[in-house]
């Protein structure tokens, strides 16, 4: 087993995640889904074990600090970003961001493959077996393509405002800064 194939979790789990990632998948599928909505829910579920309901009536300014339409991102005050199409992944962002904040980052096979589907739903393209591991950040994402067995490690920023490319088999390293602009 080479060291970009997962390793084996125990069958309960492993179905578990999958279910959780299926349904996820289906609901940023559809049209109808309010993904900052889906996003808060998410968040107050991976960071409070708790509904958002029960957060914000226990918790309201968390609560609103998990709703990405309480919030704003840098890229927000780019020039260069595209409103429109920011405001369609930016809950997907703060999705990606804050579950990093999460217990359940740690588990390298779930949150890849989370961030993987996540990816889908952002990215101009993403290739088969994506990984991205914890703290991976970008300006926009929808600016981003991404090859086959790309890796993308710990702590990496990329500033996609210009438009960036990563071909298949590419590796970017912890804590690497790519600009576009």
């Amino acid at each position: 087993m080479s060291w970009l194939e997962s390793r084996p979790l125990p069958a309960e789990a492993s179905a578990a995640f999958t279910v959780f990632l299926d349904d996820l998948e289906s609901k940023l599928s559809n049209e109808r889904t309010d993904r900052a909505e889906l996003c808060r829910e998410l968040l107050a579920q991976f960071l409070y074990a708790r509904t958002y309901a029960d957060l914000a009536s226990a918790m309201p300014v968390v609560a609103l600090n998990l709703d990405p339409r309480n919030v704003t991102l840098e890229a927000e005050y780019y020039a260069a970003a595209d409103p429109l199409q920011f405001a369609r992944v930016k809950p997907l962002l703060w999705l990606w961001y804050n579950f990093d904040l999460s217990p359940a980052a740690g588990n390298i096979d779930f949150a890849v493959r989370l961030r993987r589907l996540l990816a889908g739903h952002i990215f101009q393209r993403v290739g088969r077996n994506f990984k991205a591991f914890t703290g991976v950040q970008f300006s926009v994402g929808y600016n981003l393509s991404v090859g086959d067995d790309v890796v993308v490690h710990r702590g990496v920023l990329i500033d996609d405002i210009g438009g960036v490319t990563l071909h298949d088999r590419v590796s970017l390293s912890d804590f690497v800064n790519v600009y576009s602009h």
